[in-house]
C-alpha cells in the first residue's frame, strides 16, 4: 500500500467496479494501485454493506482493512461501524507488525554483524596466511644466502686477496732486489 487513497478514489473505485462492472486491473493500472488493493476496497464496501462486523475485524487483524476505509464505507451506506473493535484490531495488528519488523531488524543487525565479525576473522586469516608465505620466503632466501651466496663471495674475496697479495710479493721482492742492489752499490769501496 505505497500511496494514500482519497475518498474521491475510493469511490471512482467502487462506483466502477459495482456500477460499471469494470475489471479491477484496469481501475488499478488507472489510479496506481495494485490488483489487490483495489479489490480489497471493493470487499471492504461490500462487508460493511452486509455489515459484517466480525469479517472486518478479522481482515483487520491480518492489515487487510484500514478503519479509514471503513469509515468511509459506512459513512457512504448510512451504516453505523463498529469503530472501536476494528480500529483496537487493527492496533494489534500494527503492534504486531511493528514487533515482526523489530525482532527482523534486530536478526539482521546480528547477522550483520557476525558477518563483519567473519569477514575480519578472514582478513586476520588471510593476514596470517601471507604473513607466513612472507616468511617462508625470506627463510628461503636467507638460506640460499648463508649456503650460497656468502660462501661464493667470501671464495671470491679470498682469490681476490690472494691474487693482490701475489702481485704485492712480486713487488715486494723486486723492491728488495733494487734494494739489496742499492745498498751493494752504495758501500764504501774496501770494506
Amino acid at each position: 500500500m505505497g500511496k494514500r487513497i482519497t475518498e474521491q478514489q475510493m469511490e471512482t473505485i467502487v462506483t466502477r467496479v459495482k456500477v460499471y462492472g469494470e475489471s479491477k486491473v484496469s481501475i488499478a493500472k488507472e489510479l496506481g494501485f495494485s490488483e489487490s488493493f483495489t479489490g480489497a476496497i471493493v470487499t471492504t464496501f461490500d462487508l460493511v454493506r452486509e455489515q459484517n462486523w466480525d469479517e472486518i475485524v478479522s481482515r483487520a487483524k491480518r492489515n487487510l482493512v484500514h478503519p479509514s476505509h471503513v469509515r468511509w464505507a459506512a459513512a457512504k451506506l448510512g451504516v453505523e461501524a463498529p469503530m472501536d473493535r476494528i480500529e483496537a484490531a487493527y492496533l494489534e495488528c500494527q503492534k504486531t507488525k511493528h514487533k515482526k519488523r523489530a525482532a527482523i531488524a534486530e536478526q539482521t543487525e546480528i547477522e550483520e554483524v557476525k558477518a563483519e565479525e567473519k569477514h575480519e576473522s578472514a582478513n586476520e586469516n588471510l593476514f596470517l596466511v601471507k604473513l607466513l608465505e612472507a616468511l617462508h620466503t625470506q627463510n628461503e632466501l636467507l638460506e640460499q644466502l648463508m649456503d650460497v651466496v656468502l660462501p661464493k663471495y667470501c671464495g671470491d674475496m679470498k682469490d681476490n686477496i690472494n691474487a693482490n697479495t701475489d702481485v704485492i710479493c712480486e713487488r715486494l721482492k723486486n723492491c728488495e732486489q733494487s734494494l739489496d742492489k742499492i745498498a751493494y752499490n752504495s758501500r764504501k769501496r774496501g770494506l
